[in-house]
Order: structure tokens, then sequence, then C-alpha cells
């Protein structure tokens, strides 16, 4: 069974008596910091089990299950020993549905390491210390092929130990290739150099923050604000993205392009529509008459005339659909 964020807050407030194992288990609900919040994935609250600080996640979808089994399974056997504690615990939280019947759901536990954010350490931290960290942090990930899949400052923790953890592995995978690897750590790269740059008398202003010198947003017809490290991008009327400091990451190519969402994009093409991530590497090929994200299930949808078809975040088909009533019908379950 699939628990809703409220279902799941009041399984955290009954305490010890929802959880089968989780024993010690405490949320404050009423610190600041401490709220129920969600991804696409999975609704997440941060408690302590014992003193010891964790992740404590539920999925909210079936799909959202699936992609933490199997991401859960891949880390434990891998060597990425550098990443923190991750394992799911099933049929762990008791909870009531929405008729007041009691159910039983499986939860991820995920350790969280001593240390802050690194978008509050970046404010504080000298960028020396920074950039060694995320070097060893790039030595360790090389070594793997470990691709965090949404590396953004938000999921690494800058460790009391002066190391850099990445948290919230849901769409990690290993044995990626090198270049994978590196357009990860590249991206924080450029934000750590970005947040600590000292502007010059040259630079300008753009949506109220400071662009380096070099940046091309003079030669953009259109250019958005953020979204996951990337700004979209216009020139004429292709599209393109820039990275968070405004340099061009993807040149426009696109006839039409959304905004990032955890490293993917939906593009349009003159051949068709796909799925790109951060690199402009095709997810799901750009040759079908319409490509879409589902936002409760995080999968793609995409057709060709009558035939739809369902890609995972990695691109895997999932589904393929004869017509629009066995597509809707699948749809609703995904």
């Amino acid at each position: 069974m699939i628990p809703t964020i409220t279902s799941f807050a009041e399984a955290l407030a009954r305490g010890d008596s929802s959880f089968t194992t989780l024993h010690g288990i405490r949320y404050d609900a009423g610190s600041r910091g401490h709220e129920i919040s969600r991804t696409s994935m999975f609704a997440e609250a941060p408690v302590t089990i014992d003193g010891v600080p964790y992740l404590l996640c539920v999925p909210l979808t079936d799909r959202a299950a699936a992609e933490a089994e199997r991401a859960a399974e891949e880390i434990r056997r891998s060597r990425c020993t550098f990443l923190s504690e991750y394992r799911i615990l099933h049929a762990e939280m008791e909870f009531r549905n929405s008729t007041g019947r009691n159910c039983r759901c499986d939860v991820l536990l995920h350790r969280l390491p001593q240390g802050e954010s690194l978008d509050t350490a970046v404010t504080h931290v000298p960028t020396r210390r920074l950039k060694q960290a995320l070097d060893l942090l790039a030595a360790q990930m090389l070594a793997t092929g470990f691709v965090h899949g949404n590396l953004k400052p938000a999921n690494l923790i800058f460790g009391d130990d002066g190391m850099l953890h990445p948290i919230r592995y849901g769409h990690a995978r290993t044995g990626a290739p090198a270049g994978e690897v590196e357009a990860e750590i590249e991206a924080i790269e450029r934000y750590i150099d970005r947040h600590h740059h000292i502007p010059d008398m040259d630079e300008e202003l753009f949506d109220g923050k400071v662009l380096p010198t070099g940046s091309r947003t003079d030669e953009f017809d259109e250019i958005d604000p953020p979204h996951d490290m990337m700004r979209r991008i216009r020139i004429g009327n292709l599209y393109g993205y820039a990275d968070a400091e405004g340099r061009t990451a993807i040149e426009p190519q696109f006839t039409y392009a959304e905004n990032f969402c955890e490293n993917r994009a939906v593009v349009e093409t003159a051949a068709g529509a796909g799925v790109i991530d951060r690199t402009g590497r095709r997810i799901v090929e750009t040759r079908y008459d319409m490509a879409e994200r589902d936002e409760e299930s995080g999968c793609f949808i995409a057709r060709n005339g009558e035939e739809w078809f369902m890609f995972d975040y990695f691109g895997h088909e999932e589904a393929h659909y004869g017509n629009e009533k066995a597509k809707a019908y699948e749809y609703g379950k995904c």
C-alpha cells in the first residue's frame, strides 16, 4: 500500500507504535527545518533514531518504490563505501488509509552525515576546503562510476569530517561512463565558483543576481531563471540551456524546451520530441509526436500516432500501448 503525506505525518506522530523495527525513533514536527517535505518520488522527514539523524522516506507511487529498491540494491552491491547507509525496510510502517483501515508500507531509511548542506556551507566555508572535498568526491565517484542523477547543492552535505557526502540516491546508478560523472562534478564546481565569485566592474545584473563576465546573456533573446541549476535560453526560434551562471551549457537547437527537473528536460526538434539530461544526452530519443513528464510517477510518456510509450527515468521502455483507451488505463496506474 502507498500512504499519503497526511497518513505519513500521522504515523510519525504515533512514534514507535507505527514501526516494526525502528525503535527509539523521534520526529520533532515543531522544529524549524523538520517539516515533512515531498520530492517527485517520496515524502520524507528528518528523524533521529537513538540520537542518530536519518531521513525517513515513504514512496508515493509504486514506481517510486521500485526505483528505491533498485537504487538500494545497486548501491549495496557496489564498492561505493563513501555513501551513507541507504536501505529499504519492508512493511515497516503502519498507517491508516482514507477509510481508516490500518495498512503497512515499505520505508526507506537514509542515514544523514553530520554537517550542513552545500548551499549553506558555501556561505562561510573557504572555497579551498570545498574544492578539496569536491576533488575527493570526484575521485570516489569516478572509481565506481557512481552517478547520482540529481546532484545539486541541496543533495550534498559538507560534513564535520571535511568531506562532501551525497544524499538522496533515488536516481543513482553505478558503472556509468566517466563523462557522466564528470558532468555532475563540473556543475557543482561551477556552483562553488559562482557563489564565491568577487564581482568585477564590468559585470551585469540579471534577475537580481550578478553574472560573471563572459556569461553570454547579451547574446540571448531570452533567458529564464534557474531551474535545477539550469536556465532555459532562446536565440531566435531555437531553445537551449545555460548553467545557473548564464554560461551556455547546451547550444540552442530545440524548437521547444521545458525547464529541467531532476536532471531531465522534455525537448522537441524538427525530428520530434524526447528527453535529455544536463549534458544534452538523449535519454528518450527525439523522434516522437509528443513527450511529457508524469509528475506523480517521474516517468515519461511519449506518443507516435496512435501508439503510446512509457519510459522510466533512465529512458528504458516500460510499456507500449496500441490506443488511447489502453494508454489512459495503464497511465492511471503508473
